[in-house]
This record gives C-alpha cells, structure tokens and sequence, in this order.
C-alpha cells in the first residue's frame, strides 16, 4: 500500500558546506529510507514541494532523486511520485546501462524503462539510463557515451537502434542487446528485440476495408522521424490517403507548437467538410486536433471519426472512447526484462517481440 509522507521534512541543507546541495539531499534521504523514517511503498513529496519546503531551485530535488534511482531506493511513477522501493542486502550482480538515442526521453520510454529497472533490481542488476543527443551529426555525445561506458557496464541495452552507438559499444567491447525494428541480429550484438511500431497498421487497415472507408486523412508534423505511416497499405487497397505534414519549429516549447499547429490544421479540415475519416499519428499531434472538434459541440462532433496513435496510460482525452493504435509501455518493459534476465543468467537472448496493437473504439 502506497501513502503520501508528510511534507515537514525532518532534514535541512547546509548552504554553507562544500557538499552540493542535491548530493547532501540525496545523502538525508538514504539515511530516513535505511532507518525506516520512509518506508518502502511511501510516496515521497513532490519536486515542487521538496522545492518550496528546502527553499531550492527545481533542480535540486531532481538531481536527488535521479541519485536515489540510480542506487534503487526510489522509483519514479508517471503522475503519482517516485515510490520508496524495499530494501535488502542482497548482492548485486552487475550493471545493465540503457541507452537512449536523443536529446530528451519521452513519456513511452520513461515508463518502459522504469519497468524495466524495477524487475532487474529485483534480480541483482542496477539499470542506468544514458542520453546520447545529436549522435548524427556530433561527436561529443559519443564522447560522452565512452566516458560512461568506463564503468564497463554487464550489459548495454540501445532502445530504437543507433548505428553510431553500437559502434561504440562494439569498440568498448560492451556486450549489448538492440530494441529496433532491425530484420537481423546486428554485428556484434547479443541479439535484437523486435520493436513494431507499425504492427498494428495491418489491422487497422483490415477495419477500414471492412467498413468501406474511401478516404483517410492523416494529420502529422514534419520531421516526426518514426511516425507511423497507413498511407502505403492504404493505397494497396484501393484507399484513399491524403497526408498533412505540418511544419513546426524544434526547440523548446515543440510540444506546445505541435497541439496549436494541429488544432489550426484541424479547424481548417473541418471547415470543409467531416466525410472522411481522420488519424492521427502522434498523441500529442491528436490532442490539439481533438480540441478542434471538441469545439463543434458535442452532437457534430461525434459524426467525426478519427483513430489516433496513443501510449497506454497516456491516450489524448475525449469525451469519447478513441480508436488507436496503443503501445503499452509497462507491458512492454515487463516482458523485454523477462528476455534479459534470462540472458544475464544464461547468455541466451530469447525471441521477443513488442509493438502496437489495434483497439476498436466509439470514434471508429
């Protein structure tokens, strides 16, 4: 059972010592969760509340709890806290880095990364999450990376596949294990884990020939690399597809820009008309376009259909239930873990295979 610890902090910062401010944080909350002042199932307080409490900067209870998760005391739950994690004296037995191509994670990889470190703390290995930006067209990252793989990690784990990368881990010796939509097994690699992002376009598709749909308008954004596209095996049935790309300046706030640019191209859409059916595939793309129709009221815009993609836990809200194209990221972790720990005491890497399935839903 889950319960919120009280937001009193029985700890101070001394502003005055050598010691960095979240080092000294991490270092009081070890010492509560080891004497039980914080027990395991406990939700610790939240940034903004370690914040104001310690009267500190966002960036000191981040980098605490960064700290505490990399030694698995807590573990990070998307929308509730980070969890106190129970403690034993078990030994561990190695260390596994998971490698994440890009400049920032996301809220997919964020989940199926954390499931992924739960069961393998539980098994004996430590899981650290690396970051490598700009690994096309910069040589610090990579840089970066080998400085970290210094720590010769048991086992690298590359989630999307990045040829610069597993270079990288091939001339460090580091044995490693791809997350990709790779045919084969890559050079140098313990083996692949099969990422279908378009696994469930076939049903989807299947749907709209049963339903006779003439025509799928898609709604993206330029540059979205990885984006599922039903365009080709739309038209091998003799669908219709017309695909918006809508150009959207990168940087911060992209996010933000993505729902308006999608919630202007939708408007504009359905200015002309609704007969046709619509899907998104982005979730954040889909949430500023489901404003659009939101605003018709609720009777016309029940008439409009759309599927969209979406992350399980993290579907674009409407007063409907939306048809999709889900990826469940907790699911997903649950079972790639299953295959690596049989190959951390084995040596053996299972086929495994994850990706999108197709949920009918009332909007199609």
């Amino acid at each position: 059972m889950m319960n919120k610890v009280k937001k009193t902090l029985p700890f101070t910062l001394d502003r005055s010592s050598d010691v960095r401010l979240s080092v000294q944080m991490a270092n009081c909350l070890r010492k509560l969760i080891v004497e039980g002042v914080y027990a395991a199932g406990d939700i610790l307080p939240t940034l903004h509340e370690f914040s104001k409490a310690l009267n500190v900067s966002l960036r000191v209870p981040r980098e605490a709890l960064a700290i505490l998760e990399k030694e698995c005391y807590v573990f990070p739950r998307p929308r509730v806290g980070c969890e106190v994690l129970a403690r034993n004296d078990k030994v561990w037995y190695g260390n596994v880095m998971f490698i994440l191509p890009g400049d920032e994670g996301s809220y997919y990889a964020d989940v199926f990364i954390g499931s992924i470190r739960r069961i393998l703390a539980r098994e004996g290995y430590r899981l650290e999450k690396i970051n490598v930006p700009s690994v096309m067209d910069g040589t610090n990252a990579l840089e970066d990376l080998s400085a970290a793989l210094a720590v010769r990690p048991t086992l690298a784990i590359v989630l999307y596949g990045s040829a610069e990368v597993e270079k990288t881990l091939r001339e460090k010796s580091v044995p490693f294990v791809t997350i990709a939509d790779y045919s084969a097994k890559r050079k140098g690699s313990a083996g692949n884990i099969g990422f279908g992002r378009n696994r469930a376009l076939g049903d989807f598709v299947k749907e709209c020939v049963r339903k006779k749909v003439r025509k799928v308008t898609v709604i993206g954004f330029e540059g979205n690399e990885g984006e599922v596209d039903p365009s080709a095996p739309l038209a091998a049935e003799g669908i219709e597809a017309e695909k918006h790309n809508i150009p959207v300046e990168h940087g911060d706030g992209f996010l933000s820009r993505v729902q308006r640019a999608a919630f202007y191209k939708m408007k504009e859409l359905l200015a002309k008309g609704i007969d046709t059916l619509y899907f998104f595939p982005d979730d954040f793309a889909a949430m500023g376009a489901l404003h659009a129709i939101a605003l018709l009221g609720e009777e016309k815009a029940s008439n409009v259909k759309f599927v969209t993609w979406a992350n399980k836990g993290f579907a674009p809200l409407y007063f409907l239930e939306p048809a999709r194209l889900e990826m469940d990221p907790a699911a997903h972790g649950r079972k790639v873990a299953s295959s690596l720990v049989e190959y951390l005491h084995k040596g053996i890497l299972p086929k495994t295979e994850i990706g999108s399935v197709f949920i009918p839903g009332e909007t199609f």
